[in-house]
């Protein structure tokens, strides 16, 4: 059995004890509202892992850490990122692990779309079509408001990036949103091309990809009713269609999913949640995105700066 506290005054805080509640081999241990009840509770308690709810205080996060406790933190939690690499080495000198929610990695779809490139279904990868579109945001930077999950699932599946190129166009709309839309091209390590359309000016939300290998290609598109459609190319060039998974994926939480596989590796199985480094890293590619779109010219991760 695997002991989980939530800690934190966020309103969504009971929501989570709940959620915890559900899972197989877990005992939710109890609710921290306070620092102070956080230390008491980790006193008493054999506690393995600590979601925080929300906006949370560095001393809260640091306490748990120094306790030896696993963490998830939501995406942001109110710290910088110096803040988040402070705490996560403070995890790893003390044996334990800090994960961040919003990934795709346990999006259903993205999840099985993973397992079926790794096993080998679409061959050696070639090109990687991926698109995300939104409503307008107020936010600036649609490379990190939009594009994070997709170059974290990027990572995990295929690899490093080593070159980003982006362009970009916006426009301001009366109610003072940005309408924008960005497209960036990424070069894989192992040679794979990844192309990522982002776009904030859609009326729902709405997702896409099209993978496609030397051995088969794996489609989905979050408007048809099919999950994942795959299509294997033979010598005759026909293709057979088919499904990952009958039904529909509809009413799945991937924040219930990542909180199911992250107790995995406390009784002895394989996790996949996304770190604070999986986070760094996929900023970083953001980052660039941002930087190639502003000089116009591809980025090198690997040198850090813009390629000549």
């Amino acid at each position: 059995m695997v002991k989980v506290a939530v800690a934190g005054a966020d309103d969504s805080a009971k929501e989570r004890q709940a959620s915890w509640s559900q899972i197989y081999g877990v005992e939710v241990a109890g609710h921290a509202q306070s620092l102070q009840e956080l230390r008491c509770l980790l006193a008493e308690e054999t506690v393995e892992l600590v979601e925080f709810a929300g906006t949370v205080e560095g001393a809260w996060v640091t306490h748990a850490a120094q306790s030896g406790v696993n963490i998830l933190l939501d995406e942001h939690a109110g710290m910088s990122d110096q803040q988040l690499v402070a705490a996560a080495d403070l995890c790893e000198q003390n044996g334990c692990v800090m994960y961040l929610t919003d990934s795709l990695r346990f999006s259903p779809e993205y999840a099985q779309a993973r397992e079926q490139v790794v096993s080998g279904a679409i061959g050696k990868p070639g090109v990687l079509r991926l698109r995300r579109g939104t409503h307008a945001s107020a936010d600036g930077c649609i490379f990190s408001s939009l594009g994070m999950r997709e170059f974290d699932w990027l990572r995990w599946t295929f690899g490093e990036v080593e070159r980003v190129q982006a362009n970009k166009v916006a426009r301001e709309v009366a109610t003072g949103k940005l309408l924008q839309y960005a497209l960036i091209i990424l070069r894989m390590r192992d040679g794979a091309i990844a192309q990522v359309e982002l776009s904030q000016a859609e009326s729902s939300e709405h997702t896409f990809f099209e993978l496609t290998g030397d051995a088969g290609m794996l489609l989905h598109d979050s408007r048809d009713s099919s999950p994942i459609r795959w299509s294997r190319g033979g010598a005759d060039r026909q293709a057979v269609a088919g499904q990952t998974e009958q039904g529909s994926h509809a009413g799945i939480d991937p924040l219930q999913k990542q909180r199911e596989q992250l107790v995995r590796p406390l009784l002895g199985e394989a996790a996949a949640g996304m770190t604070v480094r999986d986070w760094l890293l996929a900023k970083e590619i953001a980052q660039a995105a941002s930087e190639s779109a502003k000089a116009g010219k591809p980025v090198s991760l690997a040198k850090g700066e813009v390629a000549q």
